[in-house]
């Protein structure tokens, strides 16, 4: 991510979501290290938990996240996704491994646009 830039779906996941009524949360920009570092501090105010490090931006003011996992803990081979409700001041797992996660969208039909 820090030599190409983070990736960001924008409105055409969003779009997609929404014509093909399929029922995932959209995800609109991942973030870059220093970026999530920032984005995870700034919140912290707005009610994100101190276990939590935001990854990505689901285009409303909510966040996904991960929970730190303590020092003495061994680090899983996969992560566990959170959804902070920026409203609600609460995370809540999704209950999706991370890999679980990306497979939903990677599952998305492309929708076949015409250039007219």
């Amino acid at each position: 991510m820090e030599k190409v830039g983070s990736a960001s779906a924008g409105l055409v996941l969003l779009s997609t979501i929404v014509e093909q009524r399929l029922d995932i949360p959209s995800v609109h920009e991942f973030l870059p290290p220093a970026e999530a570092i920032e984005t995870t501090k700034g919140w912290r105010d707005a009610g994100l938990e101190e276990d939590m490090v935001a990854f990505a931006t689901e285009g409303s003011g909510d966040l996904y996240c991960f929970k730190v996992v303590p020092e003495s803990e061994p680090v899983p081979g996969d992560a566990t996704v959170w959804y902070f409700d920026h409203e609600e001041r609460r995370s809540e797992s999704l209950d999706l491994l991370f890999t679980e996660w990306l497979k939903l969208y990677a599952q998305i039909k492309h929708a076949k646009r015409s250039d007219a």
